[in-house]
């Protein structure tokens, strides 16, 4: 008789191989995962002190930009208007200086306006450009400001 089958002890022993593949496993899987920190969402808390203030007034910021456009403006009136000696590279002018071609009116800070303003015109003659330079004291410098020029 030729059987083809598995008999009842190798069923058995296949059995217990798998089943302490699967008790071996349990232990690795309970010593590695279960010991993990556990992470809880907390609850967003309301502060009471938070709900009875006032609301939060951003300060309000200012444009310096048009300060500059004036300067800039006025140095290229001045240049224009008085040329350059061609051995000149950079020429700066103050804002003084400058009123003599183009009045510069209401140069002061716009968040003071009681406090004037100080600048100076920057003219690059091989870049063939022009920059206007502003500084509000204690309120804003153009980047690139420099004292010695005033």
């Amino acid at each position: 008789m030729n059987q083809k089958g598995y008999t009842i002890p190798e069923i058995i022993a296949v059995v217990s191989i798998g089943f302490i593949f699967l008790v071996i496993a349990t232990f690795i899987y309970q010593k590695n995962v279960q010991n993990l920190p556990v992470v809880k969402e907390k609850e967003p808390q309301i502060d009471s002190d938070v709900i009875n203030q006032d609301p939060i007034v951003e300060e309000e910021t200012y444009d310096y930009t048009f300060l500059e456009e004036k300067v800039k403006e006025a140095m290229e009136k001045y240049i224009e208007k008085n040329g350059h000696q061609k051995e000149e590279t950079l020429i700066t002018k103050t804002v003084e200086e400058l009123n003599e071609v183009q009045a510069i009116e209401n140069f002061v800070d716009p968040a003071n306006e009681e406090n004037e303003c100080q600048g100076y015109g920057l003219y690059d003659v091989k870049k063939n450009s022009y920059k206007g330079y502003v500084r509000c004291t204690g309120n804003y410098a153009t980047e690139g400001y420099n004292v010695e020029f005033e």
